[in-house]
């Protein structure tokens, strides 16, 4: 907020009285702010290290721990994220749909798509799919399949 009211010519001092208010009336909560951030990106399928990146971007300053405490309260961690997001991609496709090579290749892409997922081919009747993240990669733990 700060430097929003800078750019738009503010001084710093009226910036500071401003902000001083706010806060003390308890109109600003970064914390609040933080927390839904968090929960939004959570539920799109980020990983608590993108969610972190996405955050530091917005200038909102908040450690793993904090993010990894709101995954734990939603009991989410990347492997279900993985499972949540092929059951609704693949809720309503049609029987057999997992051979058809197109429908795998959209699959495939959609799950590309996501900051830590990764899919693989698992095989002509299986689609096996990968969830790569940071954490993973630290603990030395390569991948986590589900097969179809």
């Amino acid at each position: 907020m700060k430097k929003k009211l800078n750019d738009k010519g503010y001084s710093s001092e009226v910036v500071t009285q401003v902000l001083d208010e706010i806060i003390e009336k308890k109109y600003l909560r970064e914390d609040y702010y933080a927390e839904a951030r968090i929960k939004g990106f959570m539920h799109k399928g980020y990983s608590p290290t993108s969610i972190k990146l996405k955050l530091k971007e917005e200038f909102v300053d908040v450690d793993k721990v904090f993010i990894e405490k709101i995954f734990n309260e939603y009991e989410t961690n990347p492997a279900n994220q993985v499972k949540k997001l092929i059951e609704k991609k693949t809720r309503h496709a049609p029987e057999g749909s997992l051979v058809d090579f197109n429908f795998r290749k959209k699959l495939n892409e959609t799950l590309g798509q996501k900051p830590f997922l990764v899919a693989v081919s698992g095989g002509p009747d299986s689609l096996a799919l990968a969830a790569l993240s940071n954490e993973y990669k630290k603990e030395k733990l390569s991948k986590v399949y589900f097969v179809l």
